[in-house]
């Protein structure tokens, strides 16, 4: 039953209204009269708040939202009382942007996994409950928070940016159960700095796995939390609060709070910046309809990862998970959003895992053990925005370095350095980071393909391919791969007889590497999204993974399938290694499997051989090495998988294996050379391991965490740590 309410919004300190305030049912938008007063219909079945757009001169006295569920008639009395607050006029303010905490209440959870996994298998195959297996599952790779863990990192973020508003975008708990959504609720209030958030998918999950189609999944959210979309001002901005998740909402509710978006952003002045807040990040479609409104910056999560792009005026801002290691395996933190006049920036802050963190050591040699003369430091170069997961390449006397700059505005690109000196040659900016490894064509000696020796190509996350001359740095090409931009590519191309090869989220494609034009396209019902396993070629075959998937070669001249190998493995395994006719691969469950390369079929398998999955795979004539996600370095026999030896590295600085928070783990793959191989700790210390007994020569201190894989370069190695230090060492 439809009916109408009206009401007040005052300021407390005048007892005056307030004029100009929208205010909502959820689906229409009205402004308050000059003096602050509002009249609206409202159907409680289907309007299940009234809130207020707060202005930001003032703040709630009690809240912005009034439930309607228990009205029962018309009302005079909705009033929203406010009080002033001048500090949050100020056009200088920051933000501190967490996302995807996944808050749990552990003993519940688990007494409620245990009961499910007592009822035995499934009878047949039920969609929905295979569904409610998955969803109230729990994994031992994922180390979930807390409410006084999610406290403590709320305190954290405090005392490092001192923000003065915090947005939680989205999965705020891992299951939206009433306790954990309270667990979650009592946290954010431990802190004072007011906390805005966001309904994620996950925040619904319990009443969707119990639920009926066709429904909104969103009560227990609404019980603890308020509405799932609103609005309000903050330093002269207008601040959007928006659920995307469809699948959560019925249809007349998706109708709803579509319509309450246009209405919000239409009763906004021409010109005026928004600041708009999701839980999954933007398509470009959807960016595409906001054209005509002044949107200047996107936040959202989700994905786990850290993505920074722009669209035309917008900067979006893809955030990294607060309290566990990221899918990208950047450090578990958030962002710093820093607005003021002339514009906004942007930079990731990382939650070391003890405080504070040693100091950073640029050593001046590295001991080779064995009386031979150590490697002797020869220079050092800062890298804008780190060094993650990408090594440099080698060219000749040239050093190729991937630029991932994930601030803003930021330095992502490629660099060439000068391998003697560290002198910069050229630098390139991309449009967005360039998140691993370029590609360079294989040396041949013949004359007629020095053109395509002179090239080299990095494609950006966002699924920008560019083509560079090496001599010189110019820009010979570039292409956009099927989905860009809303891509999120974290894998390396792969360049081979004239053409370059690249996986992305939905498809893998081939393109002239002296044209750019695209030879074939492939589409993929999964793709390699947010994985850094690379393509291997293997004669006339493209062979990658698919994370969930397994594997599968296509046939490079026409991009046909030639065989798929299902497999149980996840995007934040180590990618496959092909050594002669073998593909060495790794599962999600700690397997160790070689695959004939030919044909995808099994040679030896050895089933939960590692304590954790691999996240780094290196293979030699002889052995096959690896490093885990739990800390240790591992070496088997190529032909049969026993293992050789193992060991054990220390605590890692930052938080940034996946779903880990706490603990031993490593990422960069071990690097076989001369007789040694080479660890890089996320402790900060470079290991020189005995690759016959895995015994330790030395070990070397840099005080930051060395994810990506040191680079051999001839007798010297270049090292690169997290905090972008690349060092170069020759004997």
């Amino acid at each position: 039953m439809a009916f109408t309410i009206c009401g007040t919004v005052c300021d407390t300190a005048t007892g005056s209204g307030v004029g100009g305030v929208s205010v909502s049912n959820g689906e229409t938008v009205v402004q308050t009269d000059s003096e602050g007063r509002y009249s609206l219909p409202v159907e409680p079945e289907c309007h299940r708040f009234v809130t207020a757009t707060v202005p930001d001169r003032h703040r709630p006295q009690v809240s912005f939202f009034h439930p309607t569920r228990s009205w029962r008639h018309s009302r005079d009395d909705v009033d929203f009382p406010l009080v002033p607050a001048p500090e949050r006029a100020s056009r200088a303010f920051s933000v501190g942007h967490i996302s995807d905490s996944h808050v749990v209440v552990e003993a519940e959870d688990r007494r409620r996994a245990e009961a499910i996994e007592a009822e035995g298998p499934p009878p047949g195959e039920d969609p929905q409950e295979m569904l409610r297996r998955k969803v109230y599952a729990l994994s031992p790779l994922h180390e979930y928070p807390s409410e006084a863990m999610l406290a403590e990192d709320l305190r954290r973020v405090e005392a490092e940016a001192a923000p003065e508003l915090i947005v939680a975008t989205g999965d705020l708990t891992n299951v939206g159960t009433l306790s954990q959504l309270r667990s979650y609720r009592a946290a954010i209030e431990s802190v004072t700095t007011p906390v805005f958030s966001v309904f994620g998918g996950h925040d619904g999950n319990e009443e969707r796995v119990e639920g009926r189609a066709a429904s909104t999944f969103t009560q227990h959210y609404e019980a603890v939390l308020g509405p799932t979309y609103y609005s309000f001002d903050w330093g002269g901005r207008h601040v959007v609060v928006y659920a995307t998740e469809e699948r959560f909402f019925s249809p007349a509710d998706q109708q709803r709070k579509e319509r309450w978006l246009w209405a919000d952003l239409a009763a906004q002045p021409a010109g005026q910046e928004i600041i708009l807040v999701l839980h999954v990040g933007p398509t470009t479609a959807f960016l595409n309809r906001l054209r005509d409104y002044r949107v200047c910056v996107v936040l959202h999560g989700h994905a786990h990862t850290s993505k920074v792009w722009t669209h035309g005026q917008t900067v979006v801002l893809g955030t990294p998970t607060l309290c566990f290691g990221g899918i990208d395996t950047r450090p578990r933190g958030f962002r710093h959003v820093r607005f003021a006049e002339d514009g906004v920036r942007a930079h990731l802050i990382a939650l070391p895992q003890e405080e504070p963190l040693p100091a950073a050591a640029a050593p001046a040699e590295i001991d080779l053990g064995g009386g031979a003369s150590p490697l002797q430091r020869r220079w050092q170069w800062q890298v804008p925005g780190g060094i993650h997961r990408a090594s440099p390449v080698q060219r000749g006397s040239q050093l190729l370095v991937s630029q991932q700059d994930e601030a803003y505005p930021g330095e992502s690109g490629l660099t060439c350095l000068e391998l003697a000196t560290g002198n910069i040659r050229w630098q390139v900016r991309t449009d967005a980071a360039v998140k691993n490894r370029v590609a360079v064509a294989p040396l041949t000696e013949h004359p007629q393909r020095n053109d395509e020796e002179d090239r080299c190509v990095a494609v950006s996350v966002t699924g920008q391919i560019s083509a560079l001359s090496l001599s010189g740095g110019e820009m010979l090409w570039q292409v956009a791969v099927p989905g860009y931009p809303d891509q999120a590519i974290c894998t390396r191309p792969v360049v081979l007889d004239g053409a370059v090869y690249v996986a992305a989220t939905g498809s893998c494609a081939a393109y002239d590497l002296v044209t750019g034009k695209q030879l074939w396209h492939t589409p993929l019902e999964h793709g390699t999204g947010r994985s850094y396993a690379e393509p291997q070629l293997y004669d006339d075959l493209l062979i990658v993974l698919i994370p969930t998937q397994g594997f599968l070669a296509l046939r490079r001249d026409d991009g046909r399938l030639a065989w798929q190998r299902h497999y149980p493995v996840k995007y934040y395994c180590a990618g496959p290694v092909v050594f002669g006719d073998h593909l060495v691969c790794v599962g999600e469950d700690g397997d160790l499997v070689a695959l004939e390369a030919r044909s995808g079929r099994i040679i030896w398998e050895r089933p939960g051989l590692l304590e954790s999955y691999a996240a780094g795979l290196a293979v030699d004539a002889e052995q096959i090495y690896v490093t885990t996600a739990a800390g240790e370095a591992q070496s088997y026999e190529l032909h049969s998988g026993e293992q050789r030896w193992r060991f054990e590295v220390g605590e890692a600085l930052l938080a940034m294996a996946c779903y880990r928070r706490r603990g031993r783990s490593l990422l960069a793959p071990p690097v076989p050379w001369r007789d040694h191989v080479v660890i890089g700790g996320l402790d900060g210390w470079l290991y020189l391991l005995d690759e016959a007994s895995g015994e330790c020569i030395s070990r070397t201190s840099f005080g930051s965490p060395i994810s990506a894989a040191p680079y051999p370069t001839g007798d010297g190695l270049c090292i690169g740590t997290y905090d972008g230090r690349l060092l170069s060492y020759v004997k």
